[in-house]
């Protein structure tokens, strides 16, 4: 392990000589063909919602085989630093630490349907972009995660805890005072500075219950409580949106699809339940497993709803992504929920299977990799269903 790190290292110095040089000595090659084609180009097209263009060179709302395998290069080394970084502070991903990192999973696709509602503007919108807004989450995440860690290592007494914790809810309840009062064009609409103070409180109490039934402190716990302060917003803002306060003209909301996708996504998943049981397929029903399929059978049955409306509903949808977009011009759309399993699967069996031996000496990066593929397919689903529902 310590060679790839090593490796790893060198790959990511020469890339960024390689750059560095690039720009130097052929600005219109690195940054025009490159940088603006497949990343930068496509985000502000994003953005603006229609096709950019930059010294002859247009770039378009999506993503592309190149920007693809980058950013899934990226994401490769990425994991492989973070479980450098837990491997170094000696922190288990196990079932405490995924229900502590939810909260931020669901914040991912949420703030990015609330882009597509038109609340941001810029250059405020292009950080809940892709690839923008993971940028942002993880700000959030291990700013959270580093806060929490440190008051158990710490070994503080519960009083000092809850002071500490306390005040940095103050200190984000100041910080969001400050943007309310002085607040500009930076959004559509801000939610009151009052209803975040409920919602700290109501993080403040999580800690406070946390510490009563089980009598000590852990990280999770802290990290949860402030992963439920961040999410609680975006979720209240989707209610003012469902309420009928919406900050744009919006189509038509289409809340029949919410259950329709839940039942197909759910029922799969009942489905290699019963099949893994009874030994049909070799998949083990962890929790994490189950959760992983459904993940991305909401985004499979999601887009083949809103791409290919089965039902007749008017949906007028896209797929941005070149593949799920080769696979939905066939078998009527089934094939991109099918393939989508069906890779879903191999991935769990392997994982779990014949490379189980090997992955025991580094459990922390085999469950790392299946939250990378939970978010991976959990989060474009989640915004996809709330785009139908909400009518954008």
């Amino acid at each position: 392990m310590k060679s790839i790190y090593q490796v790893s290292l060198v790959i990511v110095l020469c890339g960024l000589v390689v750059v560095i040089l690039g720009f130097l000595f052929f600005p219109h090659l690195f940054y025009d063909q490159f940088i603006w084609k497949y990343f930068w180009g496509p985000l502000k097209a994003d953005a603006v919602s229609h096709p950019v263009e930059l010294h002859g060179i247009w770039a378009y709302e999506g993503y592309t085989l190149v920007s693809e395998i980058i950013y899934g290069v990226f994401l490769i080394f990425s994991l492989l630093g973070i479980y450098k970084f837990f491997k170094i502070l000696k922190v288990q991903v196990n079932s405490s630490f995924f229900l502590a990192v939810f909260p931020f999973i669901l914040l991912g696709p949420i703030a990015r349907v609330l882009e597509d509602s038109g609340l941001y503007h810029p250059p405020l919108i292009y950080w809940f972009i892709s690839p923008l807004i993971y940028v942002q989450i993880a700000f959030y995440f291990f700013g959270s995660f580093l806060f929490s860690y440190y008051l158990e290592k710490s070994r503080f007494s519960f009083r000092k805890i809850l002071l500490l914790f306390g005040g940095s809810l103050l200190c984000i309840n100041l910080f969001y005072f400050i943007i309310y009062v002085f607040r500009q064009d930076a959004c559509s609409y801000y939610m009151s500075s009052l209803v975040l103070i409920v919602f700290s409180l109501f993080s403040f109490l999580m800690v406070l219950g946390f510490l009563w039934y089980f009598q000590k402190f852990t990280y999770p716990m802290a990290l949860s409580s402030l992963g439920v302060l961040i999410l609680l917003p975006a979720i209240y803002l989707i209610g003012r949106w469902l309420s009928g306060s919406p900050w744009m003209e919006t189509g038509e909301t289409y809340f029949v699809v919410l259950p329709l996708v839940l039942l197909f996504a759910g029922g799969t998943v009942l489905g290699i339940f019963v099949l893994s049981k009874i030994d049909i397929l070799p998949v083990k029903t962890t929790l994490i497993n189950l959760f992983l399929v459904f993940g991305h059978m909401l985004d499979g049955w999601a887009s083949y709803l809103a791409v290919k409306d089965p039902f007749n509903l008017g949906l007028i949808y896209g797929e941005k992504h070149p593949l799920p977009q080769f696979l939905m011009d066939h078998v009527h759309g089934l094939s991109y929920p099918v393939v989508k399993l069906s890779m879903v699967l191999i991935v769990l069996y392997l994982i779990d299977a014949p490379f189980k031996q090997e992955l025991e000496k580094y459990f922390n990066l085999s469950n790392l990799l299946k939250l990378a593929i939970l978010i991976l397919g959990f989060a474009p689903g989640l915004r996809d269903l709330l785009r139908v529902v909400m009518g954008i």
